[in-house]
């Protein structure tokens, strides 16, 4: 009964360990040696090969291999040979980056100033006078397709021709509304501060500018005075209502030539690309002494390479009578200094003596009592005088818009329109006064060129005061 109601309870079992337990299994635990035969290979074991024991390295080892690197980079770079680098021309001149820069925005700006200049005056002139452009069609009007053609093909003629005319109007306002606007966009996006940072003076950075302005003065300008307007001298006299295929016609009445006569012109027509200068019913009045004589022709044609009248049925007849006159004989060429530049610039009462090249300026004022010698004179000085001026009017706006500061851009713009417009008034005043000089003799030769010339000593000295005085 004790042992049935007493029993003895059972032993628990004791824990055994993870490696006992993988014993049991076969398995081991650690490093496995390899073994060396396929039935040494246990069950579920891993044959792994045991890694080499790492062996310290030195510093002296380390050191070396950095310096057979270096020794091998230096090798390689000194056996390097860059490729071959074509130098531009600008760049043989010592034209740098920066001025690449600031030309290419100037000459932007040149352009964009002077289409919108020459624009602006073709729309407004056209819209005053364009009843004068409709006269072409002969009273007939633009009601037809012809009529209009006309219309369309007078107004592109006249303004083609007058264009070339402006640019030399505008040849000292253009440069200065491009030096302003190139200076004053660079200063507003910053980019005159980034130089003026990187070391890049401002004056330095403004001698592209004067150079291109140089040029433009110097080369351009005296290119279309002296070869272009010349030749388009009969397209740029012409009424506007006036065709371009046809010369311009007038009557000529007591036109001075350098001989002492009268000249008379029943019909006068303007040279073309096509036809000379004619004169029909020529008579010229002269007087020898106490004696006066009439020549008298049907036709004239002016020989270019004579620089001559050539006579059609010309005869010459003393208009006195009297024992010692002498009697009539024909005449075939008539040349006393009559040209049809002296023409156009007697008609015009010296309106278009701007039209003339300097050479024939020369021309006309070595002839003895020369029509409008003192326009011509005024010209002659005042062409000379441009030039500079020109120059020293850019010179003089740089100082005002080249500035470190963006915020004194809207002030500088003012003072550049207003110092600018006064000197454009005294040297207009001047020119005006360059024409009309006194009665002394001594004065006559001298004075058109001193008074053009002083207000461009004026304005050169003020432009070079201000430049030095830029901030930089």
């Amino acid at each position: 009964m004790s042992d049935q109601t007493n029993p003895t309870p059972p032993r628990p079992k004791r824990p055994i360990s993870i490696k006992a337990a993988l014993a049991n299994e076969g398995l081991s635990v650690g490093p496995t040696p390899i073994p060396t035969k396929v039935s040494e290979v246990r069950p579920g074991s891993v044959v792994t090969k045991p890694l080499p024991e790492r062996q310290p390295e030195r510093q002296s080892d380390r050191q070396s291999d950095r310096q057979s690197d270096r020794a091998r980079r230096v090798e390689e770079a000194a056996a390097f040979v860059p490729p071959p680098v074509r130098e531009s021309i600008l760049g043989k001149l010592g034209v740098k980056t920066i001025d690449r820069y600031v030309l290419g925005n100037f000459l932007r700006n040149y352009l964009l100033a002077m289409f919108v200049l020459l624009g602006l005056y073709i729309v407004l002139d056209m819209i005053f006078n364009f009843d004068e452009f409709v006269e072409v069609t002969g009273g007939e009007g633009v009601g037809n397709v012809d009529g209009a053609f006309a219309v369309v093909t007078n107004i592109a003629t006249f303004y083609f021709y007058e264009s070339f005319r402006l640019f030399n109007v505008l040849a000292g306002v253009v440069p200065v509304m491009a030096a302003a606007f190139t200076f004053m966009r660079m200063s507003r996006f910053n980019e005159t501060a980034a130089m003026l940072a990187a070391g890049v003076s401002l004056r330095r950075l403004a001698a592209p500018v004067i150079f291109a302005a140089f040029v433009l003065s110097a080369v351009l300008v005296p290119l279309n005075q002296e070869l272009i307007v010349p030749r388009f001298m009969s397209q740029l006299t012409k009424e506007r209502g006036t065709s371009p295929v046809t010369g311009q016609t007038l009557r000529i009445q007591a036109m001075p030539d350098s001989s002492g006569g009268l000249l008379f012109a029943g019909l006068y027509t303007a040279p073309t690309k096509a036809s000379p200068a004619t004169i029909e019913k020529l008579s010229v009045l002269t007087r020898e002494k106490s004696t006066q004589f009439l020549l008298s022709a049907e036709r004239a044609v002016f020989d270019r390479s004579q620089n001559a009248w050539v006579l059609t049925d010309g005869f010459e007849r003393p208009t006195t009578s009297g024992q010692n006159v002498q009697p009539g004989r024909a005449v075939k060429l008539y040349n006393a200094g009559i040209t049809p530049e002296s023409i156009t610039l007697f008609k015009s009462s010296g309106k278009f003596t701007d039209l003339l090249s300097t050479q024939r300026i020369n021309e006309m004022l070595r002839q003895p009592n020369p029509v409008g010698a003192f326009d011509l004179l005024r010209v002659q000085a005042t062409r000379y005088s441009s030039y500079l001026l020109n120059l020293f009017l850019v010179i003089l706006t740089i100082p005002y818009v080249l500035t470190r500061e963006p915020m004194q851009l809207r002030t500088a713009t003012f003072k550049v329109f207003t110092v600018v417009g006064l000197c454009m008034a005294v040297v207009f005043i001047s020119h005006h006064f360059a024409g009309k000089p006194p009665h002394d003799p001594y004065w006559i030769a001298r004075w058109a060129l001193l008074v053009a010339m002083t207000p461009v000593i004026l304005i050169a000295v003020v432009a070079v005061y201000q430049f030095d005085r830029i901030k930089t």
